[in-house]
């Protein structure tokens, strides 16, 4: 019987067990969401918004807000995954990935980045001849959000669009005045500011929806071991044991690292690497005081 990691995903290579669930794109990423830190109330609050009439046509902007690693981008795509499977008799929905790619543009910069990059992925669903793209792309940025949201009717569909993330408030402001019929916008941002701005919008503007992720409770770490472990029981696998005085134990000692879901997640998976390797089953204190070492050589050097 072989012993495994139960904190990492059995369908990745161990190198990219630290990248967010991605259930549009990979279904099974859904099973593995446990629903700590909040974000099961801002999911639930998403999910009230769009099973209302129409909604998902109506267009929309929607902010995922929360510290590093708090799991606004895993929220965001399981956003997505549920109108995949909960809005298809809408409409058709098409995913259009540019959350990505924009790091040390300007403002200005970014729009027009992100735009183009729209056109080039709409232009084969939306069957654009040469002419509409060259007079899409020689457009000013507005004029041609307008046009392209005139045209997606055209295909009976809506573009769900994962922008890139937020870096200052001006940002907020562009995709709050891009928001079209059959476009909706997801994004994310932690910046106070940017949290401040995306608060008000959602109150003055129905269109845009804030859902926030936010710092584990004090129950979250001994739910998310148990959900996370009931989920790997295979057959022929068995999987490291962590007593939940084990856990409690864990917090206390090195609680202020702790206090997303990725900090969680990686540390379990460290300490069950551990373990694993030592052909053991059950994680102790001693693998907690070890790791615990291990972490402050790494930031002394």
């Amino acid at each position: 019987m072989a012993i495994i990691n139960p904190f990492g995903f059995p369908d990745r290579p161990r190198r990219v067990n630290d990248t967010p669930l991605r259930p549009w794109e990979k279904k099974n990423d859904g099973k593995w969401y446990v629903d700590i830190d909040d974000t099961e109330t801002a999911f639930g609050e998403f999910q009230e918004t769009f099973t209302r009439n129409g909604a998902v046509r109506q267009g929309h902007l929607v902010v995922a807000t929360g510290g590093t690693g708090q799991g606004k981008t895993s929220l965001i795509n399981r956003c997505v995954a549920w109108l995949q499977d909960h809005a298809a008799g809408d409409s058709s929905l098409q995913v259009f990935d540019f959350s990505g790619g924009s790091s040390g543009l300007t403002v200005a910069e970014q729009e027009i980045n992100f735009y183009q990059r729209l056109i080039g992925r709409l232009k084969r669903p939306l069957r654009l001849t040469e002419h509409q793209v060259e007079s899409l792309l020689a457009s000013e940025v507005q004029t041609g959000f307008d046009t392209l949201s005139e045209l997606l009717p055209d295909i009976q569909g809506v573009a769900l669009v994962l922008a890139p993330p937020l870096t200052n408030v001006a940002q907020v402001e562009m995709y709050a005045k891009l928001i079209r019929s059959d476009m909706i916008f997801f994004t994310e941002g932690q910046d106070d500011d940017i949290i401040k701005s995306c608060a008000r919008r959602s109150r003055s503007q129905d269109n845009v929806i804030r859902i926030q992720a936010g710092e584990l409770k004090p129950d979250d770490p001994q739910l998310f071991v148990q959900e996370r472990t009931s989920r790997q029981i295979g057959d022929e696998d068995s999987f490291p044991d962590i007593p939940p005085e084990v856990v409690t134990a864990m917090m206390k000692k090195v609680r202020p690292e702790i206090v997303s879901i990725r900090k969680l997640q990686l540390t379990l998976h460290t300490l069950c690497e551990h373990v694993v390797a030592d052909n053991r089953d059950m994680v102790s204190l001693n693998d907690i005081d070890r790791w615990r070492t291990i972490q402050q050589e790494l930031l002394a050097t």
